[in-house]
């Protein structure tokens, strides 16, 4: 009797056994020194769950590449590994703690570790299940734990490099803080939630005088670190209190009424109380009139001795008590109510406290500038190499006359590529035709004459860093300005400017804005190319200004004058 197929496919019937015969077969292990090798390092999933959609879509992609380059006859290895995630794991083992009436404080570090641990290897479990139902080709012989000895040794020894060259510091500046956690906190791990608040106006009296302020807060819990009050400079109602002194209702404390533009004069009664400590605008300010920064907050969001009676409550405990305070005082003078954007810890889902902390910090500017640039070299080829095409590919047309329109339009122009254009060295050479300017020397050097550049793609292909395609473009860039003909009348002479530098008057020109690619350091003032592949044209852009006034081009730029 014949065996009849299914009506649909099952695929767990068909796929039962084949992932585990593949790893039995080591098909996807990799060390083979005789071929060329390829790697992907998977995105490390952190522990403190399961995989998502979004886990098997990005993992689908990696695979597809992974055994492509297989059967390319590379050595490739597709690296498996996991990340211990830190305070998030720590928040989620200890969610289930409080589930099973326990905390990290009964059972100390060792026994809240081998929590942790238990947590890590449940969910590492699950995770590679899901890699197998996947059928990703991981080679499992080499995973990765962000924990291991190795890979903790590495982020020792790359903090530590950082450090000595200057890119990781210690410094005193307002984080983010979870004080559940007592944890800081990245800005991406705060979650905005609106929730209904309070903006209260509070009486501040000036001394030796009737006269008072009223000075609204949402956070009345930090007036305890208050150190000024600002008003704006150009404020008509308050210029004569500028230089005087206001006491803090909470502490009873003096503060200086200073003045600063940074104050919004529509916003509220336009006086502002500093609080150094607890807000990162107050900071700034603090940091500008060197105000001292005291800290009136424990770590845990509870008040400390800068609170006298309200020491030990909790921040909003305090806040309620300190606001009947003063409405029993008269200190209040009215209250609003509102709805505004609160920070919340992804963490505990503790409300973020901004908190002067002493921490780590990194200068990202020069190693964002290093990785942009870096990263990019293949974007930049891909650039050059699209004009390169369209430089060899451009029409032909041999009427020069066309070329004196560039003089005086203070702009750019096109130009279309010939061998009939000629340069010259100076106002007594003879033109020659497809000749460049060689700014090092007066000699002149020849190039290619229909695709007006010397560079090849094999030259592209070849170069590895920024700094090396930049050289190129600046090649590229002087070969078409001058072998393609550009100014053919006087080229060599002077470059185009508009009528007010032609008059001499150089500072009253207004020269053209260089646009600048991409992956071209801002600082290189380069000239931009602007293509269009339809029509198979170059437009160059170049900054006069920087050409012809300051004359501080690159050695592949060649300007001369009368």
């Amino acid at each position: 009797m014949k065996k009849e197929l299914a009506s649909k496919y099952d695929h767990k019937s068909v796929e039962k056994g084949k992932y585990q015969h593949w790893l039995e077969k080591e098909y996807f292990k990799a060390g083979d020194v005789s071929k060329k090798p390829y790697a992907i390092v998977i995105p490390p999933p952190n522990v403190t769950g399961k995989l998502h959609l979004g886990h098997a879509w990005d993992t689908t992609l990696q695979d597809m590449i992974i055994r492509y380059k297989r059967m390319q006859g590379y050595d490739a290895l597709w690296l498996p590994g996991m990340d211990h995630a830190g305070i998030a794991t720590q928040a989620k083992v200890e969610a289930r703690m409080r589930e099973e009436g326990i905390s990290r404080y009964d059972l100390g570090r060792e026994g809240f570790l081998e929590k942790a641990w238990s947590w890590k290897e449940e969910y590492a479990s699950i995770i590679r299940a899901q890699w197998e139902k996947l059928g990703l080709s991981l080679d499992y012989s080499k995973e990765r734990f962000t924990l291991d000895e190795g890979l903790s040794q590495a982020v020792k020894e790359v903090f530590v490099r950082l450090y000595e060259k200057g890119y990781i510091y210690q410094g005193k500046r307002i984080i983010n803080w979870d004080p559940v956690q007592r944890t800081a906190l990245s800005n991406i791990e705060v979650i905005h939630k609106e929730i209904e608040g309070a903006m209260y106006y509070f009486k501040y009296k000036i001394v030796d005088s009737d006269q008072e302020l009223v000075i609204a807060t949402t956070r009345p819990e930090t007036m305890f670190a208050d150190q000024a009050i600002f008003v704006h400079p150009d404020d008509e109602r308050y210029k004569d209190l500028v230089g005087k002194y206001a006491i803090n209702p909470a502490n009873g404390e003096k503060l200086p009424i200073m003045a600063d533009s940074y104050i919004d004069m529509d916003f509220g009664t336009a006086v502002m109380k500093c609080t150094p400590a607890h807000d990162p605008n107050d900071f700034a300010l603090a940091k500008k009139y060197n105000l001292d920064m005291p800290i009136c907050m424990n770590d845990d969001g509870t008040m400390n001795e800068l609170c006298h009676k309200y020491q030990g409550m909790d921040r909003f405990e305090c806040r309620k008590q300190l606001v009947a305070d003063f409405e029993a005082a008269g200190i209040v003078d009215h209250i609003e109510k509102h709805l505004h954007q609160v920070g919340h810890s992804e963490r505990s889902g503790a409300i973020v406290e901004p908190y002067l902390s002493k921490q780590w910090f990194v200068k990202m500017k020069p190693l964002a500038e290093a990785a942009l640039a870096d990263n990019d070299v293949n974007g930049a080829k891909g650039f050059l190499k699209t004009l390169l095409t369209l430089v060899s590919n451009r029409p032909v047309a041999t009427d020069i006359n066309d070329q004196l329109e560039g003089r005086y339009n203070g702009g750019y122009k096109e130009y279309p590529n010939s061998s009939e254009y000629r340069v010259a060295a100076s106002s007594e050479d003879e033109f020659r035709s497809g000749l460049v300017l060689d700014r090092q020397s007066p000699h002149l050097i020849s190039v290619p004459y229909i695709s007006g550049t010397s560079v090849t793609e094999e030259m592209i292909d070849a170069l590895t860093t920024v700094d090396g395609l930049l050289e190129v473009l600046y090649l590229m860039r002087q070969e078409i300005f001058m072998a393609e003909g550009r100014r053919a009348a006087d080229l060599g002479i002077r470059f185009p400017v508009c009528e007010t530098e032609a008059a001499n008057t150089p500072s009253a020109a207004e020269y053209t804005t260089a646009q600048i690619p991409s992956f071209i350091p801002l600082n290189q003032d380069m000239d931009a190319f602007e293509m269009d592949k339809e029509a198979k044209t170059v437009v160059i852009k170049y900054n006069m200004n920087r050409i012809i006034v300051q004359n501080k081009s690159s050695e592949y730029v060649a300007p001369f004058f009368n």
